[in-house]
């Protein structure tokens, strides 16, 4: 009896091997992985081998997918991840200063001058250096150039997406800061120029009659009349200046019966105090958000 325990407790303590073994083996078999969004913007559209807002939209990067194995990925890992994945030279497109961390080369370009140099942003905030940085799954990374620390700004929009049907209105507010400062020292990009633009055209106006143009809040107010996929970015034109884009989702408009029930309901929640003593702030967009409203004064 004794010895058939021995065999049983045996066969247990065998068993418990094997299964406290089998899991990681498997764990081996299956690498992490971390997917970050990036986008390259640029401060001098004028950098034949940066990322540029082109008509085609074969050389803009703008939240390109990119995946990175291992533990504890950083930003350096993301960069090369990325250069592999995207750029025709690979890793020969990236330099890193081994010793400080500091990059001095990305997308084919090396930087020469005291003031130039690479900017990076993690989900809005100005990163360590790269080989410190750790990234995690689905975090936004900006990669800016710009051409003078002292003067180059980065700007970005509330939004970094955005999904809206069609006709409906959205609302954009662009702020900027310095490249080396952070959040507290932002402040709202007034008399801005956008670009809009397709799939096709990318960031190029699509609709020239179009004149998009942000007011002293910073805000713009914008229609897209066909579903699709739309970039926002401020113009090509704007030297200093190193934007991220926001990505705009437009899926097909409301029928004709529900923006008639919609303007209906919208009318009906809107109310306004018979006296007032000051001056009162009037609503632009009704209460579904979908509609807009305008105001004008009359005598009669």
């Amino acid at each position: 009896m004794k010895k058939q325990f021995n065999r049983l407790l045996s066969l247990v303590l065998t068993l418990a091997m094997i299964v406290s073994v089998v899991p990681a083996a498997f764990a081996g078999d299956t690498a992490a992985t971390a997917t970050v969004y990036m986008t390259f913007a640029s401060a001098d559209q004028s950098k034949a081998e940066w990322p540029t807002l082109d008509k085609s939209g074969e050389k803009a990067l703008i939240r390109i997918p990119v995946t990175v194995e291992g533990e504890d990925p950083t930003l350096y890992d993301a960069l090369a991840a990325a250069h592999l994945a995207y750029h025709e030279n690979g890793a020969d497109a990236y330099k890193v200063n081994a010793d400080t961390g500091w990059v001095t080369g990305l997308w084919g370009y090396t930087t020469e001058g005291y003031t130039e140099g690479f900017g990076f942003f993690r989900n809005g905030a100005m990163t360590n250096v790269v080989t410190l940085e750790q990234v995690a799954d689905g975090d936004e990374i900006d990669v800016l150039y710009y051409g003078d620390y002292s003067t180059d700004t980065y700007a970005y929009f509330d939004k970094r997406t955005a999904q809206v049907s069609a006709g409906e209105a959205l609302t954009l507010t662009l702020k900027e800061r310095g490249v080396f400062d952070n959040a507290s020292a932002e402040t709202p990009v007034s008399g801005a120029k956008l670009a809009v633009g397709d799939e096709m055209s990318c960031l190029l106006p699509y609709d020239e009659s179009q004149a998009y143009v942000t007011d002293e809040s910073g805000s713009v107010t914008l229609r897209f009349s066909e579903p699709g996929v739309y970039t926002v970015s401020t113009s090509p034109d704007a030297k200093g200046r190193a934007t991220s884009p926001c990505v705009i989702t437009v899926t097909e408009g409301l029928s004709d019966d529900d923006r008639a029930a919609a303007v209906a309901a919208d009318k009906a929640a809107l109310t306004l105090p018979e006296t007032a003593a000051e001056n009162l702030t009037l609503p632009t967009a009704g209460a579904s958000g979908i509609t807009t409203i305008s105001w004008q004064t009359s005598d009669e």
